[in-house]
């Protein structure tokens, strides 16, 4: 549920002041997603820092707890994690002078280091203030003060050069996997090429399936393995990438593909996303445990706008009817 409170913010470029407080209220900081109210410009400073603290999971996540204990799962959190998850703070373009300090407050040096949270926020654009004061900052263990000279400086942009080609060179990785896999004749060689040169990402399923068309392939053009391939494929995009809410062409594609290919009885098929890609259609006809969050949060802004009410009562419904359709539970959420 959350995803879909975050999505409203994705979509809704200007939000009632009661709508996108019950939004802050309602995210959970330790989903990835909550990143888009951070980047808002209507939700100031203080708003942020709340709620970056709100639900208290993020330092419990960085509590040490053995194996045999209950929280195990849910701590020992690296510091590498740990600073993607700050880092969505620190480069907001508002951040004040002085946040690493209040960051330190709450996780030390040894927690979270100043190398992984620099890595982080130069990353996503972090201003100069706090890439300077990041680096400034003293290492574990030192009796030195915070002190900001050329190597500093030098280390904030020796961080930005390293991003700045690593994002070259992925996307001239893209571009050379997606101009070898067109090359291929058909659907089943396509695979095979994506597969051996370890291609990933919307823009090679695209060429995958596609190929220089924008018509589906037939099913009957695939075998067993590629439509695996292309199953697990479009699920680590669903996962993992930014690019998800644009898969709706792709899966529609690949769902006869994959019912006339893959063993439905098998277990692995049972995961979310196989079932995802399985039992994709028009938005709103699955369960939404088995749901695209962007695709789906969109139909569900679409169909109960800013009503707080009706996301308030459709949480219930979620909590209360897991397998029933997106498009059922907001019809019953719309009804008072």
């Amino acid at each position: 549920m959350n995803l879909l409170v975050l999505e409203i913010a994705r979509v809704r470029t200007e939000l009632p002041r009661e709508t996108l407080q019950w939004a802050l209220d309602t995210a959970t900081p330790t989903f990835r997603s909550w990143t888009e109210l951070l980047s808002r410009s209507d939700v100031s400073d203080a708003q942020a820092w709340a709620l970056l603290w709100r639900d208290g999971k993020l330092e419990r996540s960085a509590e040490k707890q053995p194996r045999e204990s209950e929280r195990y799962w849910s701590s020992n959190a690296s510091s590498e994690r740990l600073a993607e998850h700050v880092a969505s703070y620190l480069a907001r373009p508002d951040v004040p002078p002085g946040a690493v300090g209040r960051i330190r407050e709450r996780f030390d040096t040894e927690t979270v280091t100043r190398l992984d949270l620099l890595r982080s926020v130069v990353r996503l654009g972090g201003s100069d203030i706090v890439c300077h004061e990041l680096a400034a900052e003293p290492p574990a263990g030192s009796s030195r003060g915070p002190q900001l000279g050329s190597r500093e400086r030098a280390l904030v942009e020796r961080y930005r050069n390293t991003c700045q080609r690593e994002t070259e060179e992925r996307d001239r990785t893209i571009v050379a996997d997606v101009e070898a896999i067109l090359g291929e004749p058909d659907l089943v060689r396509r695979v095979k090429c994506a597969q051996s040169r370890n291609a990933f990402g919307l823009r090679v399923l695209e060429a995958c399936v596609f190929g220089h068309g924008s018509v589906a392939p037939r099913p009957e053009d695939a075998d067993a393995e590629s439509a695996e391939w292309l199953e697990n494929a479009s699920g680590s995009v669903m996962t993992y990438s930014d690019d998800s809410h644009k898969l709706g062409p792709v899966l529609s594609a690949l769902r006869p593909i994959v019912r006339l290919h893959r063993d439905l009885t098998d277990p692995l098929t049972q995961r979310w996303w196989s079932r995802r890609v399985r039992d994709f259609g028009p938005a709103g006809t699955v369960p939404l445990t088995y749901s695209i969050p962007s695709e789906e949060g969109a139909y569900v802004v679409r169909r109960l706008g800013n009503d707080i009410p009706s996301y308030q009562k459709l949480m219930e419904l979620v909590a209360q009817r897991r397998d029933s359709t997106l498009a059922e539970l907001c019809t019953a959420a719309c009804r008072r």
